[in-house]
This record gives structure tokens, sequence and C-alpha cells, in this order.
């Protein structure tokens, strides 16, 4: 991508990304000129690299009349359809293959070879569906970044955050130093006729990879599924090739809690992580961590961390940190320990993770897309964006009349949810351990119900760009921690509307 900064008679000057590495001459604000021809008011420029070519130019201007006009969308074409396999295909075996240490672990985790609560069923979308999610998975992964960045340059907009302040200079620090560091998330959309809405990002623990990624792939080969086509193929591919484009140490730990689920997640990210050339270990809890004689933390076989991905949200460090500061207020820095003898095999995830030489991923600024108090920010900045849902810090009348869902700031999982409709009824609320978080109130936007189930649409980021789409279900309004993980696969417009 180029600007062009200006117009000669027989040229144009630009600049333009990753073509130089050096500072430009004094004087000069363009990186290349290209040779321009004019004749009969038509313009043709040529490019000065053998190996490449123009694709076009757009103009930004307060004229409109030459503008874009994105074409109508069916709205039929941006509904979820159920679909169901041949009821002979056999799911009662053992149709995962327990040699494998990821698959085995996803099988102990969901106690058996399952996958939902019916493995005949699943869903499909379309080709204009998987589109739209594509560009909106990558817009409005940049506005939150755009967010981000807003709320890191205004002190009165990070206190909403319950970040606590001395943590406050290492988080400019992250974002100053590794904004573009990130490896993956997930955005969990609502999807239906009235287009695509944005609940929220899971910016810095996001799962769901080795359903998406492995287990429904075997689950369509088991069940002889040919309609459509897989819209996760290249996720697991783009995950390790993401990981040779980060900052990352040669070897890195993985550290989890001790969770069956996170058992395989962690063994899926190894997988990513293999592919790219890196080395790992996995860390189970915190038990066997300890400090050598120099202080650094070490694993049981004596390894220094230096690089970690973890399984944990940051808000666990966080409320760590808070309880620190509360017990001792006296601290001028952050209260990381170094290996004292008192507490010699007694090593916190806040003296790993908020260690300044172990690099962490997600980076510590995911800590603010994550957190739902972005998102009046995001509706602040771009007010009545079509993806965006009105989000504020107290209950507005405009939130009253078309309903809405109370949600703590820092919440997980679905947890501490409510959801009231526009005549004060409540429609389903959900309990947790994040019921003393400050709220925020986001206009009630209801998933649909597709078979008999309400479907949320996921969509994953890797390094910043669309990784893929899964889907979650429940028999109740709101996706919860257990909610089922549903196979999704895409056809073509005509096939899609034929089987409507």
């Amino acid at each position: 991508m180029a600007v062009i900064t200006q117009v000669c008679a027989d040229k144009v000057r630009i600049v333009e990304q990753n073509v130089i590495h050096h500072k430009l001459p004094r004087g000069q604000q363009w990186t290349r000129e290209l040779p321009m021809h004019v004749k009969d008011g038509y313009y043709t420029l040529s490019d000065t690299f053998p190996d490449t070519q123009i694709l076009g130019w757009m103009i930004q201007a307060i004229d409109d009349e030459y503008a874009w006009t994105e074409p109508a969308v069916n709205p039929s074409l941006m509904t979820l359809h159920a679909a169901r396999l041949d009821e002979k295909a056999d799911f009662t075996g053992k149709w995962l293959d327990e040699s494998d240490p990821m698959e085995k672990a996803y099988i102990k985790a969901n106690h058996g070879h399952n996958l939902n609560a019916d493995p005949h069923e699943y869903f499909t979308i379309s080709e204009t569906a998987e589109n739209a999610l594509m560009q909106a998975t990558n817009e409005v992964h940049l506005m939150y970044l755009h967010a981000t960045e807003k709320v890191l340059k205004d002190d009165n907009l990070l206190k909403l955050f319950n970040i606590p302040e001395i943590l406050w200079p290492r988080l400019r620090l992250s974002w100053q130093n590794r904004r573009h560091d990130m490896v993956t998330g997930r955005l969990d959309f609502c999807m239906d006729e009235r287009g695509l809405k944005v609940y929220e990002y899971n910016a810095d623990s996001a799962s769901c990879h080795a359903e998406t990624g492995l287990i429904i792939k075997k689950w369509a080969k088991q069940g002889g599924l040919t309609e459509g086509r897989d819209p996760e193929e290249r996720l697991s591919d783009m995950l390790a090739d993401i990981w040779k484009h980060t900052s990352a140490k040669p070897f890195i730990h993985i550290m989890q809690d001790k969770d069956s689920e996170e058992d395989y997640h962690a063994l899926n990210m190894a997988r990513a992580i293999t592919a790219a050339g890196y080395g790992y270990r996995i860390i189970h809890g915190l038990d066997e961590l300890s400090w050598n004689e120099s202080g650094q933390v070490i694993d049981g076989e004596g390894r220094v961390l230096k690089c970690v991905w973890k399984t944990w949200a940051w808000e666990t460090a966080l409320e760590q940190l808070r309880q620190e500061s509360e017990s001792d207020r006296t601290y001028s820095a952050l209260p990381i320990r170094t290996g004292h003898p008192r507490h010699e095999n007694d090593v916190r995830l806040i003296d790993v993770l908020l260690r300044p030489e172990i690099r962490v991923f997600e980076p510590l600024w995911t800590v603010i897309p994550g957190n739902k108090a972005i998102l009046p920010i995001l509706w602040s900045l771009f007010p009545h964006h079509p993806y965006l849902l009105d989000t504020e810090f107290e209950l507005s009348d405009e939130l009253r009349q078309t309903g809405y869902a109370v949600k703590p700031i820092a919440g997980r999982c679905g947890s501490n949810i409510g959801l009231v409709d526009h005549r004060d009824e409540v429609l389903d609320e959900t309990c947790g351990r994040f019921g003393e978080q400050e709220n925020v109130y986001q206009q009630l936007w209801c998933l649909p119900k597709v078979a008999g189930r309400y479907i949320q649409v996921c969509a994953f980021t890797v390094g910043g760009h669309y990784g893929g789409v899964c889907l979650r279900s429940d028999p109740s309004l709101v996706i919860k921690k257990e909610s089922d993980i549903e196979p999704l696969r895409v056809l073509e417009d005509k096939d899609f509307l034929a089987d409507n």
C-alpha cells in the first residue's frame, strides 16, 4: 500500500510501507517516483519494480461523486442454517486419535469422543456471510487498536479499567514496543438477517482453537461430510506462521492452570509453536517454578523462563496485584519477588507475568481491548457504526428503550451477565465470580435461535487478521464456558439459498 504525496507532469511521488529501511534524505518526502502517462484525460501509472503491478488507486475527498457504493446484501445470506448428517454416520466409536497427546487431552476433558449435544447436527453459512465476517473482523480489530491507543493516552479513561496505577507505565511501554506482537484473539459476533454486531473481543486469552482447527475436521471426516467447505481450514497453519513473525524467544514456556480444557488448549498451541520451529515446555500451575541463585524464575528442569505463552487471563494477575497493593501500600515499584529465602519456592503468577525480562504472549496491552470498559470508548469513537452496539458506563434512557445487557468490565466465560428487555423484564442472567466489578450497559441484541439453540459466531484473529470462524451454542441466551461448539460449513450463495 502506498500514498501519493505529489502529482507532477509526468510522474507521481509516493510513500509506501516495507520498501526501504533507512531515513530519507533531508527534504525528500517520497520513497519512489512512478512514471505517469496522460492521454485524452486518462492517467496511466507504471510500476518501477519488475515483479509487481499496480492494482489501482482510491481517492479520498469531500466530493463523493465517484465514491464506491457497497452493493446491498441479501439479508437471507446473513442467516445461519441448521443441517444434519446422514443418521448412518456413526459417532459411538473412537473417532479421535487417543495416541495423539492433544486429542487424548480433549477426550479426557470432554468425557469421551464428543463434540456437541447432537453429533449429527451442524450449521451452514453462505460465502457472502463469510466474506462479511472477514471484513468485519479485520475492521473491528483495527477499531479496537484505535480505542486502545486513545485509552492509553488519557489517564481519565484508563482509570475506568480498574487497572492498578502502578502498572500504567508498563502498560504504555507494552503498547509502544509490542502493539504488533499479538498472536491471536477471538471476536464474538451476533450474525443474522440484521447484519453483524460485535459483543466483545477476547484479546488476551482466547480459546476454542483446538476444536475449530482440528476436532471439527476429524468430526467431518468421521461423518463423511462433503457438503461445502471448512471455514477453519487455514487456522492451524496461520497460528504456526504468525509465531515466526513475533518477537518470541527460541524456547517458549506454555503456562496453564490445572484445568482439563486448558490441557488440550495448551497442547494445541504447542503444535503451532513446534511447527514454527520453536521449542517449548508446558508448565501446569506454578508448583514446579522456583528461583535460581541469580533471582531468575526457573522450571523444574532448571531452565530459565524467558518467553511465556499463557492461558491465564491478565485479569488474574491484576487481581493478585490488587491484593498485594491492599496489604502493603508502601510499594514504589511492582511487588515482584526475586527469590528471597523466606519464599524460596513460592513463585506467584505476577512474579512471572510482570517480570520485565520475561516476554509474555499475549502482550500486557491486550488487557485493554479485552476489558469491556473499552466498549463505551469504541462507541464514542465510532458512534452508530454498523458493527457496534451502543454501550455506556451508566444506564441511559436510550438503553432502557432498546433493552440492555449488563456486563462486568473484566468478566469472562459469560459470568455475571444480565439481559433486560425494553419492558424491564429479565430475559436471562448468569452468576459467577465477577459480581463485585464495575459494569457496562450494552444495547440488547439477542442471538438468533436456530434449531432450538442460540448461536454465537466467533471469529479468530491471527496477527490481527481474520483466521477462521467457529460457532458456540446454548439453549439459553448467554454463551458460557460450558456452551457447545458447533460444526460449520460454508456453501456457495446459490446452494445456501436453495437449502433454505
